[in-house]
């Protein structure tokens, strides 16, 4: 859950609209001339949408602590631009059975403060997550590991375990003897012990965050280091924390960064007509949608669920009234980027068609029958509850005017603070009769998109399950998709679970937005990640293929 991103699954506490006195206070770095293979010098790059809480990869649960960390720490095995999986650490690895990988690492490869690494690192890295905010990283699949020498270590899994290369990849590695911060006490929130082409050198609440080139870093020194220099192409970079979106985008409209990582739909056609940016996309791992108290009231009802389903103008909204065509509707929870065999047109289209696509005729139909079986009197009120995101404040405001001008429904939008928010959707949601406005970042599997969300295992507070819906059918079907190997077979089972959803309506999947981020001409080459918590890994990411020309 989250406003913009997180490394894996879970919740983002970034809040992208309050305001804070640093949001307007810009001053322009001394930028020299650059290029690829380091000639960069000090370079306001981009922007955090809120001050980051922690630099320790295990304890960050927002969106921007997850921003700065990415550019320091590197995990075993990564996923590219497209969302393949890549080599990082680990130069190679092998599935030898259903429940047991053996991962060869990269020798001469250099933390921060100097130390190799090793295995020893890796097995603690690993187990380092345990019991911290993100133990979900390692506990679906984690029993043991064995150190079969300094650059060898094999990973026993629980159980069979098909997602485990994606929940891998958010394993970040660090030093064996590196505290946990499930103890409570962590040094890594005032130096960096990563392997990334960045290190930690400063952080100002409510200013800024600095990381500087690491000079050891390990790429130049591999053997299939390719087109891509062996250094990072900035001296330091800057990350400015201006919270207000409206004053991200006059920050780079006057110079003052080189990069926004959430530019608003309706500022697109802005960007696009700016000679001196470049608007980056690329689709999200993301969807937006709206969650039923499938417990309470009149909600219990699959037709009243259904009947508001198909009322919703999606069209309009990925349209002129809120995205700019930025975004792509959905029937289902998996984003178009996932690719086949877990999206194709036709059968989103079908589930579209079928069971929750906009048509007035059939809502109309739903809703009398659901009225008349419930016993309601229309208008009905409710209302959405939602946070203080101006997106999602936008498009909350349009489903609620579309059902208002009904008979049937008189819908507020209830706007939160971010931290209310969370309280309320972890905890008393399931038992009041509101409807929540949510969107979901998921990782580079279609787990992701749908376990912790509706599996019956994962109400609230423990889990994500937000609406306390159960299907045992469903149920078995994750199970199966997760203890089983082969895209074509999960594909077919992840279908079928989109479809139940469908036909069950526990909640609306609405869109799938595209990542947008703006670069001044100072850069090319820029790519942007379909995760947000890896907005700046297009900066220097040469084993997942990536690596920016600066020059100012």
């Amino acid at each position: 859950m989250t406003n913009e991103g997180r490394p894996t699954r879970g919740i983002s506490r970034r809040n992208v609209l309050k305001t804070s006195a640093a949001a307007g206070a810009f001053g322009l770095a001394g930028c020299v001339d650059g290029g690829g293979g380091g000639g960069g010098g000090s370079v306001d790059f981009g922007t955090l949408g809120a001050n980051a809480s922690t630099f320790d990869p295990a304890a960050s649960a927002d969106a921007s602590s997850s921003n700065c960390i990415d550019l320091m720490y590197e995990p075993l095995v990564g996923f590219d631009f497209d969302l393949n999986p890549q080599p990082v650490l680990a130069s190679d690895w092998e599935q030898v059975d259903d429940t047991t990988f053996r991962f060869t690492l990269r020798e001469g490869v250099q933390f921060h403060n100097g130390d190799e690494m090793t295995a020893e690192d890796v097995q603690h890295s690993i187990e380092r997550y345990q019991g911290t905010v993100n133990t979900a990283v390692v506990a679906s699949w984690y029993d043991s590991s064995e150190i079969l020498g300094d650059y060898e270590i094999r990973l026993n899994l629980s159980r069979p375990y098909a997602p485990f290369l994606a929940d891998l990849s958010g394993v970040l590695i660090v030093p064996a003897g590196t505290t946990s911060p499930a103890d409570g006490d962590t040094p890594l929130d005032d130096e960096s012990r990563g392997t990334g082409p960045f290190q930690y050198e400063s952080w100002s609440q409510d200013d800024r965050f600095v990381a500087t080139r690491f000079d050891n870093y390990w790429w130049g020194d591999v053997n299939d280091a390719g087109d891509f220099s062996g250094e990072a192409p900035l001296d330091e970079v800057n990350l400015r924390v201006v919270v207000d979106p409206s004053a991200q985008f006059n920050a780079i409209q006057a110079g003052d960064v080189n990069a926004i990582n959430s530019v608003p739909p309706m500022d697109v056609p802005s960007v696009e007509d700016d000679d001196n940016l470049t608007l980056n996309r690329n689709d999200g791992i993301t969807y937006d949608f709206l969650i039923y108290p499938v417990n309470q009231g009149p909600f219990q009802n699959e037709k009243l669920r259904r009947g508001i389903t198909r009322m919703i103008p999606r069209d309009d909204i990925v349209g002129d009234a809120v995205y700019n065509d930025t975004a792509r509707k959905s029937g289902t929870p998996y984003p178009p980027i996932l690719g086949e065999p877990y999206w194709d047109e036709e059968f989103e289209q079908r589930i579209l068609d079928e069971y929750v696509g906009e048509d007035t005729e059939a809502a109309t139909t739903l809703l009398d029958e659901a009225f008349s079986e419930e016993g309601i009197e229309a208008p009905y009120q409710t209302e959405i509850r939602t946070n203080e995101h101006p997106v999602r404040q936008r498009w909350c405001e349009v489903i609620a005017n579309t059902l208002s001008e009904t008979e049937y429904f008189d819908v507020s939008v209830n706007v939160m603070e971010w931290s209310s928010y969370v309280n309320f959707i972890t905890g008393p949601a399931a038992e009041t009769s509101d409807i929540v406005a949510l969107g979901w970042t998921a990782s580079a599997d279609p787990d992701s998109f749908v376990y912790q969300l509706f599996s019956s295992d994962q109400f609230t507070p423990n889990g994500y399950n937000i609406n306390h819906y159960s299907n045992e059918e469903l149920d078995s079907l994750m199970q199966e998709g997760q203890t089983t190997f082969g895209a074509d077979q999960r594909g077919s089972i992840y279908k079928d679970i989109a479809e139940i959803l469908a036909q069950d309506v526990p909640v609306t999947f609405l869109w799938h937005g595209q990542r947008l981020m703006a670069t001044r001409d100072a850069i090319s080459d820029f790519q942007v990640h379909p995760s947000a918590s890896a907005d700046y890994s297009g900066i220097y990411s040469p084993a997942l293929g990536q690596e920016i020309e600066y020059d100012d």
